[in-house]
């Protein structure tokens, strides 16, 4: 029962983080005190950081790439602010997946460059997007 109402917390955290938890315990049903213990054990267990999602064509980036390097990038080229996200996998017979922000196509051309001129699917935040990052679902 105790990991079911964490569970529950954790998704209604996974839908809006900024509600308090007040409005929480409305919603299911348990006092906002014990809204508040559970909060706090979850973050430990279950949360590794708040952050928002941006609308990433408002702030300049163009491009989304999910690229497959050949070797394994670089410590330089994953402190490169335009890598959202890298990881070990397998899969498509490779072994390394990176998810990096572009402002332009010349500017992912540049960073493709620096790794050996990778394969990559990319896709234009302009109008290609059916369905945007989101973890409320889950």
């Amino acid at each position: 029962m105790k990991k079911d109402k964490e569970i529950m917390i954790l998704r209604e955290l996974l839908r809006n983080c900024k509600q308090s938890d007040r409005e929480i315990a409305g919603r299911v049903n348990v006092s906002q005190p014990t809204i508040s213990r559970i909060r706090n054990r979850i973050e430990k267990k279950y949360i590794q950081k708040y952050t928002i999602i941006p609308i990433l064509q408002n702030m300049g980036y163009k491009i989304i790439a999910i690229t497959f390097p050949t070797e394994m990038p670089t410590e330089q080229s994953l402190k490169d602010s335009r890598v959202l996200f890298a990881s070990h996998g397998m899969g498509l017979r490779k072994r390394f997946v990176l998810c990096s922000v572009h402002k332009n196509f010349s500017d992912y051309m540049q960073f493709a460059k620096s790794l050996g001129s990778p394969e990559s699917f990319l896709v234009s935040t302009e109008n290609d997007i059916v369905k945007h990052l989101s973890f409320s679902s889950i």
